[in-house]
């Protein structure tokens, strides 16, 4: 994905935060594209990953249950608490 705006957590923070949630690549590819490439819909993310858009809803599907959540804006704030429960040595300033 080509990524317009500055990163906001380096790989090795992403790495800790997919550690924790236990969640797959593709969804870890997939909690990227909204968060960093801040793309909004399904279909955005599915052109930018390569996938149909129904196989995106199906993968934040899984996220909300693997995170306990209900939403996308629960979600985001799901992975931000994971960010800042990590040691201050393995975040980076947002």
């Amino acid at each position: 994905m080509g990524n317009k705006w500055a990163r906001l957590l380096d790989d090795h923070v992403w790495a800790a935060i997919v550690r924790t949630l236990r969640v797959s690549h593709r969804e870890q590819q997939i909690l990227i594209a909204l968060i960093e490439d801040r793309l909004d819909t399904e279909d955005d993310i599915a052109r930018a990953l390569g996938m149909s858009p129904h196989t995106v809803h199906t993968h934040l599907e899984r996220l909300y249950r693997k995170t306990g959540v209900a939403s996308r804006s629960q979600l985001i704030l799901r992975v931000f608490a994971e960010y800042v429960r990590l040691a201050p040595s393995t975040r980076v300033a947002v």
